[in-house]
C-alpha cells in the first residue's frame, strides 16, 4: 500500500471512527454508520453510471447527490426500524440479540480499533489551533 492509498484509508477510518463515537459508539451508532456508508456507495455507483449519459447535467448531478446524501442520512438514522418491522415479533428478538451479540463480542474490539487509529484529542487540538490562528488574524 502507498502513501496516498494508507492516507485514503486513514482518513476514512478516522471518519468512521468519528462517525460512531458521535453516535455514542454501540450498536445504534455502528448500525448507522454501516447503512450510511451502504446507501451512500450504491446511490454514488448509481449517479457516476449517469454522468455518462447523453442528458448529463452537472447542476442537477450535484443537487441529487446532495439531496441523495440527505436522504441517506435519515434512513441511516432509522436504520433498525426494517429490523424491527421484520416479521414484528422475531424482528425484536433479533435486535434484541443482535444488541447483546454487540455488547458481548464486538464493542471491545471495535473500540480497540478505534483507540488505536484514532485520537479524538487530536482534533480538538486542530479545532483549537484553528481557533487561535482566526483569533490571531482579528
Amino acid at each position: 500500500m502507498n502513501a496516498e492509498d494508507q492516507s485514503i484509508a486513514e482518513t476514512a477510518r478516522r471518519w468512521f471512527a468519528k462517525l460512531l463515537s458521535v453516535h455514542g459508539g454501540g450498536l445504534y451508532a455502528f448500525g448507522y454508520a454501516c447503512t450510511f456508508v451502504y446507501l451512500e456507495v450504491v446511490d454514488l455507483a448509481e449517479d457516476f453510471a449517469g454522468l455518462f449519459a447523453d442528458d448529463f447535467n452537472l447542476i442537477s448531478f450535484a443537487v441529487e447527490v446532495f439531496v441523495d446524501s440527505i436522504m441517506n442520512m435519515v434512513e441511516s438514522l432509522i436504520w433498525f426500524v426494517p429490523v424491527v418491522s421484520y416479521q414484528p415479533p422475531v424482528g425484536v428478538a433479533i435486535l434484541a440479540i443482535a444488541f447483546y451479540a454487540f455488547e458481548k463480542f464486538f464493542r471491545e474490539p471495535l473500540g480497540q480499533w478505534i483507540d488505536r487509529h484514532y485520537n479524538a484529542e487530536d482534533d480538538d487540538d486542530e479545532v483549537e489551533d484553528l481557533l487561535d490562528d482566526k483569533k490571531r488574524d482579528d
